[in-house]
């Protein structure tokens, strides 16, 4: 946990000496010198209503604040936008645990397994048992991101959810079908050769695939458990050790943009896929934000949804898409849990069409029709036929990253052991053996 704040507290003084950026609905920025004080005047103003400081780098859900305070006579919340930069999960980290006055935030990409073990949410299952609220029957899948060691830390608030992204106008002019949920990984990997053309800097890549630690191993947790039934780490297992082969192979044909290349230029999905540089792209669904945004994204092409192909025999599925969900959840040091509980149910679930209207992927199944569909693909030029599959209720979800004890040393570990296989310092086997033994050490210092 020191290790953890001194960590934070770097982080926050470099987000200190950054301008916030200003949030829907007049909320306060945490970049800004007026953000405690805009707090203290809520606080005033509200007269006996508990306040709750919620803190977010999105503030495209903001209209759910409102509504939830027009909708009580007892709570009041305050949310406070800070800046979405590479900082923005220590400076919450700070406000966490420094004793301030943060009551509600979001932890997503993995990193909220760490926050668990250390102590830095609330644990709400007792909320979340006297709601009746069936957590597999909300969520699903998503709701295993909020949850560690039999504690419930939060219910999940957003997801990227994701597959195979591709332009139509590409496969069109190079006379190439459109892929559906039956294709296989060979498919994939031909049909990524087929569409790619050029050379230097007019070159057409076939597909990219993004340098985020695992990003590389979504072709293996389509099918290959993180853990051994004896609770130990599996991450060393043929199929990771394949999938990161496999994205080296297709660095070396050209049809994507090599690892090396991409922290080079210091691309990104997004842009690089929507710039038309690539025919096809691994991406979350929160590619939709961007399209929508064609002032920042230009693009004119039609673009089409892929399920991601079967990586093995053992995937019976033609619907599979990967995700990793993004938790809301209470500090620890939170004075108003239960207040803080009832905010966050109320914008996960009521919240839901707001949350897609944002161009963000929302978590509560029960909320999945045609209206919230609808506001998630709006302005964003994908079909509805496109955009319903993502809503799909047979599409089988598998998570991008283990979910218990050793989910924190995967991420640290897979980092290094990346960068060290792509410079050709390790072997794919020996990264991924490197991996295991810190989860391992991670899993028995847990105790389970």
């Amino acid at each position: 946990m020191k290790k953890l704040l001194a960590l934070a507290l770097t982080g926050c003084m470099l987000v200190s000496a950054m301008t916030g950026c200003a949030a829907a609905g007049g909320a306060a920025s945490a970049g800004s010198s007026d953000a405690a004080a805009s707090s203290e005047a809520a606080a005033e103003n509200s007269g006996d209503k508990v306040v709750i400081n919620y803190y977010d780098w999105d503030g495209s859900a903001a209209g759910v604040v409102d509504a939830f305070n027009a909708s009580q006579d007892k709570i009041e919340v305050v949310f406070t936008a800070i800046p979405d930069n590479m900082d923005k999960n220590s400076k919450l980290d700070v406000l966490a645990m420094g004793g301030g006055d943060i009551d509600v935030f979001p932890c997503g990409d993995g990193d909220q397994f760490t926050r668990m073990q250390n102590g830095m949410f609330a644990p709400l299952e007792e909320y979340v048992a006297a709601d009746g609220l069936d957590m597999d029957a909300a969520f699903g899948e998503m709701g295993k991101w909020c949850q560690w060691d039999g504690h419930v830390y939060g219910l999940p608030f957003r997801a990227s959810v994701g597959a195979i992204w591709y332009n139509k106008d590409m496969f069109d002019a190079a006379g190439v079908p459109y892929p559906d949920g039956s294709w296989t990984w060979e498919d994939y990997k031909d049909v990524a050769a087929k569409l790619t053309h050029g050379e230097g800097t007019d070159k057409i890549y076939g597909t990219y695939n993004h340098t985020w630690a695992g990003e590389f191993s979504h072709p293996a947790t389509e099918f290959v458990p993180f853990y051994k039934e004896d609770g130990t780490s599996n991450v060393n297992a043929e199929g990771f050790v394949k999938a990161l082969e496999d994205r080296a192979a297709l660095d070396e044909a050209g049809v994507q943009p090599s690892y090396s290349e991409i922290q080079a230029i210091q691309a990104m999905p997004n842009s690089f896929f929507l710039g038309g540089k690539s025919a096809m792209v691994i991406c979350g669904a929160w590619l939709i934000r961007d399209m929508k945004d064609t002032e920042n994204y230009p693009h004119d092409f039609q673009i089409g949804f892929a399920y991601f192909p079967k990586s093995d025999a053992s995937v019976e599925s033609d619907k599979n898409m990967f995700m990793s969900a993004t938790m809301l959840g209470v500090a620890a040091t939170s004075k108003h849990p239960q207040e803080a509980y009832e905010f966050i149910k109320y914008m996960v679930t009521e919240g839901a069409k707001d949350i897609a209207a944002g161009g963000n992927y929302p978590c509560y199944k029960m909320a999945f029709d045609d209206e919230v569909i609808n506001a998630f693909i709006e302005g964003s030029g994908l079909a509805y036929e496109e955009g319903a599959k993502l809503f799909d209720p047979e599409a089988r979800i598998f998570s991008t990253k283990p979910l218990k004890a050793g989910a924190a040393a995967y991420m640290d570990e897979l980092g290094n052991q990346e960068s060290l296989f792509f410079v050709g310092s390790v072997s794919a086997q020996e990264a991924m053996d490197a991996v295991k033994a810190a989860m391992d050490e991670e899993i028995a210092a847990a105790g389970n």
